[in-house]
């Protein structure tokens, strides 16, 4: 019985977390986002993210999508990792949307957390972020919540910040344990035209961090399935994370002239096999053929 209340306690802890997510999230004034008007689809997908360290396997599946529309671009995830050596859980939402140049004009993110448990009781931890491009800076607002099963939640209020951004330069955001915001980096690129290399500012909300990577273009390699075995062509993009880290690749395919891109995954260089793939079009991952 032990087990079995301590099992009901998660998942009833878990549902009341998320409907209060969910109700915050319908609430929020700050959190209402505007329809698009005939939206399109550029690239959408399924991920799986599997990396090995030291504290174990961490896996993650996310599902991302970017649409366009006549007066704006927008970038949405729906993610979920999973560390069990560490039983810890996150489920991240968000939605990003752009002007037609690429800017960031709102943003709006949930997160739910399982913190450390104590004793029977399961700890959870809500992050509600939101913000909006306001001369020139991003202005970001939080709402942090604990909900400690079976007690009721208590909530806090963090305040909010403000983060420079270049008014010209590039940049995106990056939720804390995700990869789905990776597939922007090809559009990023693609918008460049010709542009061998470009600088980019990327913006974590939590823990409120910004800092410039750099996107250099790169020779195309040949990508094995590695359920079929099937070998394919695609396009590499190295994101540099400085002199001392290998980059991260970015692989996609282009559909042709203005037709898009399909993003297909990230390994980092010199590895063969991708740690970030799409599982809707390679179910068991991919690797990079070896010259």
């Amino acid at each position: 019985m032990r087990n079995g209340a301590k099992t009901l306690g998660i998942v009833t802890g878990t549902a009341l977390a998320l409907l209060l997510l969910g109700h915050l999230l319908l609430s929020g004034a700050s959190l209402q986002a505007q329809p698009p008007s005939s939206p399109t689809f550029v690239d959408r997908g399924f991920l799986t993210v599997r990396v090995s360290g030291e504290g174990g396997t961490v896996q993650a599946e996310e599902a991302y999508a970017v649409l366009r529309t006549a007066e704006e671009w927008e970038f949405s995830l729906n993610a979920r990792l999973v560390a069990k050596e560490k039983g810890f859980e996150a489920r991240t939402q968000s939605v990003l949307t752009l002007s037609p140049e690429l800017q960031p004009v709102r943003y709006r993110a949930s997160r739910v957390a399982q913190a450390l448990a104590e004793g029977d009781r399961e700890v959870w931890e809500i992050n509600l972020l939101w913000g909006e491009v306001v001369a020139g800076e991003f202005r970001l607002g939080e709402e942090d919540l604990a909900l400690v099963e079976p007690n009721a939640p208590a909530k806090t209020f963090s305040g909010g910040d403000s983060i420079p951004v270049p008014v010209q330069a590039p940049w995106i955001v990056i939720e804390m344990d995700t990869f789905s915001p990776f597939a922007l980096v090809p559009l990023l690129f693609l918008e460049a035209r010709d542009a061998e290399e470009q600088q980019v500012l990327t913006v974590m909300p939590l823990p409120r961090r910004s800092f410039e990577r750099t996107i250099q273009r790169a020779d195309p390699v040949r990508i094995v399935d590695n359920a079929t075995g099937a070998a394919q062509q695609a396009e590499r993009l190295l994101w540099i994370r400085g002199p001392e880290t290998p980059p991260l690749e970015v692989l996609f395919q282009t559909q042709g002239a203005g037709e898009g891109y399909t993003f297909l995954g990230i390994r980092v260089a010199e590895e063969s096999q991708a740690f970030v793939y799409r599982r809707d079009l390679f179910p068991q991952g991919f690797r990079v053929e070896r010259d």
